[in-house]
């Protein structure tokens, strides 16, 4: 069950009952201590502080009254009164759904304050190189914000939360003598904070934009934070070019390398060493002799010489780039299911549990955001699953593999998959529209 700090965020508003929203909305969770406030703006802003238990939030949100156009009210006295009735809320990948009986809400996270936690040099300032090494970092305070110091020719320390969309925070600074294009700087991250930034995740990290200017940060990456198993979402800016799923694994190893783990057709495995940001092999990687298609050998052979040369790794929220003048592969980090009795084949950025209160779970939804597809992974040793899933007449959908599907009298799509022990199979692809899904467990 998710927490408040897992609810915490900035997020813009997708769709209204189903439909794309017709009126742009925002709305920011965030905690203080023991206090949780929802600010929602559309015309009016929105704000009062609200509960969240076992997935419900409920709340009254006081409006700052101001004349609106009839799309525009129709939001803000919908949400209004949401809150105040109350909210199921369920997080899927970067997206929150609020629903209860009358209304249904979309939102898309874009940005949240774990987002910053670590740290991060300071590569441009409204839009420039920096003229010396400068240095980000923040610490959570386990009170829903975050410690925040910034070394410049001063260090600047204070603390900082998310509010109403905008890192807000005060910072104390020490007292040495510095040139005017530092202390321009110092005044620029000070005022800012003092202001409000906006967040922006962006190629090369995280952008803090105020109105007086902008600040570039990129992570300063470790073994630790490089650790897990990541699939491929693009390859020089495109689709990736095969139909087995690329799967890239990386693991601390010794001093500072890093251990690699790359299937495509062959897998490939080797070390690198982190340096700066920037991944390197002094030896080719070793690959199995598995014969691929053509697209997918230039694929592995791009992995090998670009760890050769080397790659600069670039964090952002759950995406990690790896580039260098000749190619860019943006992954994405898996979700990987609590198994007990092996694991999925197929890797997905979500995971659910399909029996939440049965030990580990047993049964595991995985969705795929960028591929737009969804499976089940059975995780016991002797239950075979039926899994039937009903969609929304609004979703654009088809089934996959081994799934049947069929539109029932009222137009929506009823998709059904049986999943042996210690299996998964595919299910859909596609957009999806709302669904209610049902599961049923035999012994073998």
């Amino acid at each position: 069950m998710s927490t408040a700090d897992d609810i915490c965020g900035t997020y813009t508003l997708s769709h209204c009952d189903g439909r794309i929203a017709s009126t742009k909305a925002t709305l920011t969770i965030h905690r203080c201590g023991d206090t949780l406030t929802a600010h929602v703006t559309v015309v009016n802003d929105l704000r009062g502080t609200v509960q969240y238990e076992n997935g419900h939030i409920v709340g009254s949100l006081h409006s700052t009254g101001n004349v609106t156009g009839p799309a525009q009210e129709s939001v803000e006295q919908t949400l209004s009164k949401g809150f105040a009735d109350g909210f199921d809320i369920v997080i899927e990948l970067n997206r929150l759904l609020l629903k209860n009986t009358n209304s249904s809400f979309a939102f898309v996270c874009s940005s949240k304050l774990s987002d910053l936690n670590g740290e991060h040099a300071i590569i441009a300032i409204n839009g420039q190189p920096p003229n010396q090494e400068m240095i980000m970092r923040f610490i959570p305070d386990g009170n829903g914000g975050c410690f925040v110091t910034a070394n410049v020719a001063n260090s600047l320390r204070g603390s900082c939360q998310l509010d109403a969309g905008l890192l807000r925070g005060e910072l104390a600074t020490t007292q040495v003598e510095a040139d005017e294009s530092l202390m321009r700087v110092e005044k620029l991250i000070s005022e800012g904070f003092q202001k409000g930034f906006h967040i922006c995740n962006n190629e090369s990290g995280i952008l803090l934009q105020s109105s007086e200017g902008t600040i570039q940060l990129c992570r300063i990456l470790s073994q630790t934070n490089l650790e897990g198993v990541y699939v491929l979402k693009s390859f020089n800016g495109g689709a990736v070019p095969t139909r087995n799923q690329p799967i890239v694994t990386f693991r601390p190893g010794n001093a500072n390398e890093v251990d690699i783990s790359i299937s495509v057709a062959n897998r490939i495995r080797g070390t690198a060493a982190l340096n700066q940001n920037v991944l390197s092999s002094e030896e080719p990687l070793m690959s199995t002799r598995m014969m691929g298609a053509e697209e997918e050998s230039k694929l592995e052979s791009a992995f090998n010489v670009g760890f050769q040369y080397g790659l600069e790794c670039i964090s952002s929220g759950n995406e990690l780039t790896l580039k260098n003048q000749d190619c860019k592969f943006v992954l994405v980090k898996a979700a990987i299911p609590e198994a007990q009795h092996g694991g999925s084949s197929y890797k997905g950025t979500y995971c659910s549990k399909c029996f939440k209160t049965e030990g580990n779970g047993l049964l595991y939804r995985l969705v795929n955001d960028h591929e737009k597809k969804w499976a089940f992974y059975n995780d016991t040793q002797d239950f075979r699953i039926h899994v039937r899933a009903t969609f929304g007449a609004r979703s654009n959908i088809e089934a996959l593999d081994n799934a049947s599907m069929y539109q029932n009298d009222d137009g929506r799509y009823v998709v059904e998959v049986t999943v042996n022990p210690q299996s998964t199979e595919m299910f859909i692809e596609g957009d999806v529209n709302g669904f209610r899904a049902h599961y049923d467990a035999e012994p073998i």
